[in-house]
């Protein structure tokens, strides 16, 4: 499927563990794509999502005392934000443009331990979440996104993990869930140039149109 033969705007996540350097990695096919005359938008989930003080508070919760219910209605909850996203935001978004956004449901892949992902990607569906015309799975090792994670300002800033056994946890789960659905996997331990080159050319009819 190329860009002409959809009505809506093309939309791309870009997902994958902490410190793996995605969002560093979306700015510069964002970069890349208006340098070659593509109208961009660039998102991030957590600051679109009207419900993200609730998301917070419910992952706080769940940090403090783990149980599958409790990571369920975090689950449920992104989804309900995702679809107001889906309703309000993507779906005003021109058709001729290319809608980059920085994390989606494919994240559930890493930070989920309880509900298995296929629930996830039910909960979503269900609730009419957009599915996105591409997934770009950003990863390296664990040990890699680890240290970068705690040489930056913000530090590995989750609500989720906490030491490197859960890091190499989620970055397991994610590059298995990557395999499993066909997702645009990119090493990121390469420059930020050579891992955007290899992302433009794996959205092929999706750049061109």
């Amino acid at each position: 499927m190329t860009v002409s033969s959809v009505r809506t705007a093309t939309f791309i996540c870009f997902d994958g563990p902490k410190g793996v350097g995605k969002t560093t990695l979306l700015n510069a096919v964002a970069s890349a794509l208006r340098d070659g005359g593509r109208r961009c938008v660039t998102w991030t989930e957590k600051d679109l999502d009207p419900y993200r003080e609730a998301t917070r508070q419910s992952l706080q919760a769940f940090r403090a005392s783990p149980s599958p219910a409790v990571e369920l209605a975090i689950c449920e909850q992104l989804a309900r934000g995702r679809a107001w996203i889906s309703r309000e935001v993507l779906a005003s978004a021109a058709d001729s443009s290319v809608v980059l956004m920085d994390r989606w449901y494919p994240s559930d892949a890493a930070f989920r331990r309880m509900v298995p992902f296929e629930d996830v990607l039910r909960i979503n569906a269900q609730l009419g979440v957009r599915r996105p015309d591409v997934v770009v799975a950003a990863t390296c090792p664990p040990e890699v996104s680890w240290d970068r994670a705690h040489v930056r300002t913000r530090g590995l800033d989750s609500l989720v993990v906490t030491n490197f056994d859960e890091h190499a946890a989620t970055t397991g789960a994610f590059d298995r869930a990557a395999g499993v659905h066909g997702w645009l996997r990119c090493d990121t331990r390469r420059s930020v140039e050579q891992c955007a080159a290899d992302v433009l050319a794996g959205l092929g009819g999706f750049r061109e149109t």
